[in-house]
């Protein structure tokens, strides 16, 4: 009962509130409405005082205040289109003549008629001579060559009537009108764009196709010149996509790739510590892998076959020591743009003497005693946990190098190392006797991984952010 009762109060406060709320709502508004009609805003304090009745139908004095104020505000909204008409601002005239027809709308809801010119008549009139005056306008600029301008006052005719006369195909002609001025001072984007405008207006568009193909091609002409050959090929492949057999573009997009393609080498990474050998084989195979599956699109890496024959050709040492010099050389004989070459400067490994604690742990078991009653004992018992640690560490570097002026072009110089450790119980009793997560433990090897394990992981840790940068770098 006193649960209803809690519920039933809840309900009849959240009520009041609702109703406070309304009430409070309808009188702001009409107390804005008073205020707007004493400055003088006759449109605004009548929409006010609907937003008052909407509120609060039978709201009398909103009611009465809008009937005094209905005939100010529509003479206010009349005054302003006429006024916008006189200055030949026909977008905002239509627009004042659509906020006073729908005005007065709201005040036929309310039974409140007035004597009023034919609003929508005039609108309608006000839409023929706008779209008449800007067309005009708009052709006196185009006359000019003023094609901005132009197409400013020709969309205010769309905006206006729609379908105006031959707006429509005036905007076609003005967008291309601007995309031959681009295109003649070389403003290629800006011929695109236009080219691409005009295409929302031309009946016919094979010819606007055509110099959006002109365009790109010679934009595409122009970024290879100054050596942009990337840029050159895409530019070339979307003239082919307006155009398939548009020039010789499919054969010039070929040309600018094969320009732009890079044939690079990766020279044996030498090892210059005292550590073994095969290192440095690891690491080059590793980031030669790495760059050969990355299959960029303009880089070609040499495989190891293919370096091979190059060493072999050249009577060079494939220790992975060949002179930068000697190495320039040969890439310019063999085709090569550029190659990297690398060391790993830094291998070391340090394992600690095995250290041990003395623990301690309470050994309970049950005997029988004379009369065969179980009885509980507790034997103290002492055992050994080892451990020692491994860590190893090194460092690495690249420099990637231009064939043509021999300067390096990047480069970094990575470390990487790693820890493991190792941990053993020694203990000469029974293996039960000891807590149960170190009775694992006694069998346990004492020694941690093995140093050329943890390399050979390092030297792949390394391969892979090198890979990375060097990729980079060539995409």
């Amino acid at each position: 009962m006193k649960l209803q009762n809690h519920g039933t109060l809840a309900l009849i406060s959240f009520l009041c509130s609702a109703a406070l709320f309304t009430g409070c709502a309808h009188k702001k508004a009409y107390m804005r409405a008073l205020e707007y009609e004493k400055s003088g805003r006759h449109v605004e304090a009548a929409r006010k005082d609907l937003e008052a009745l909407d509120k609060k139908p039978d709201y009398e004095e909103a009611f009465a205040h809008l009937q005094q104020v209905a005939p100010l505000a529509y003479q206010e909204l009349l005054t302003r289109a006429e006024t916008f008409e006189v200055k030949a601002q026909w977008l905002e005239a239509v627009d004042s003549y659509g906020e006073l027809e729908a005005l007065l709308q709201q005040f036929t809801r309310y039974r409140i008629v007035l004597q009023t010119i034919d609003v929508s008549g005039r609108e309608a009139q006000a839409r023929e001579k706008g779209a008449a005056y800007h067309y005009e306008t708009a052709e006196r600029h185009f006359s000019a060559g003023e094609y901005e301008p132009a197409i400013f006052q020709y969309q205010k005719v769309t905006a206006l009537a729609g379908e105006h006369r031959d707006t429509k195909n005036k905007l076609g002609q003005t967008y291309t009108r601007l995309g031959d001025r681009d295109l003649q001072a070389q403003s290629f984007q800006a011929a695109v764009n236009n080219y691409a405008q005009a295409l929302n207006y031309a009946a016919e568009t094979a010819a606007l196709q055509q110099q959006i193909a002109e365009a790109n091609y010679r934009w595409a002409v122009q970024l290879e010149a100054n050596k942009n050959f990337r840029e050159a090929m895409a530019k070339f492949e979307v003239v082919m996509a307006v155009m398939p057999d548009y020039k010789d573009a499919a054969r010039r997009a070929k040309q600018a790739y094969e320009k732009a393609l890079q044939r690079v080498a990766i020279l044996p990474f030498r090892n210059r510590t005292q550590q073994g050998g095969q290192y440095g084989y690891l690491l080059t195979e590793e980031v030669l892998g790495e760059c050969i599956r990355a299959n960029l699109q303009f880089a070609v890496f040499i495989n190891r076959a293919n370096l091979e024959q190059i060493f072999e050709e050249y009577k060079l040492s494939q220790s992975g020591v060949v002179d930068e010099r000697k190495a320039v050389e040969i890439g310019k004989l063999e085709g090569l743009h550029s190659f990297v070459t690398g060391a790993i400067t830094q291998i070391s490994v340090e394992t600690t003497q095995p250290r041990f604690v003395e623990k301690t742990h309470d050994k309970v078991y049950t005997v029988k005693d004379s009369a065969g009653k179980s009885i509980e004992k507790t034997e103290k018992i002492y055992y050994r946990e080892y451990t020692t640690t491994r860590t190893a560490q090194i460092s690495a570097s690249f420099q990637i190098v231009d064939v043509e002026t021999g300067r390096y072009l990047s480069g970094e110089t990575f470390a990487e190392s790693s820890e493991d450790k190792a941990n053993w119980v020694r203990y000469q009793g029974s293996i039960y006797d000891l807590p149960k997560d170190k009775q694992k433990l006694l069998d346990a090897a004492g020694d941690p991984k093995a140093a050329e394990i943890m390399i050979n992981d390092l030297v792949r840790r390394v391969a892979n952010k090198m890979s990375e940068k060097i990729l980079r770098f060539y995409q």
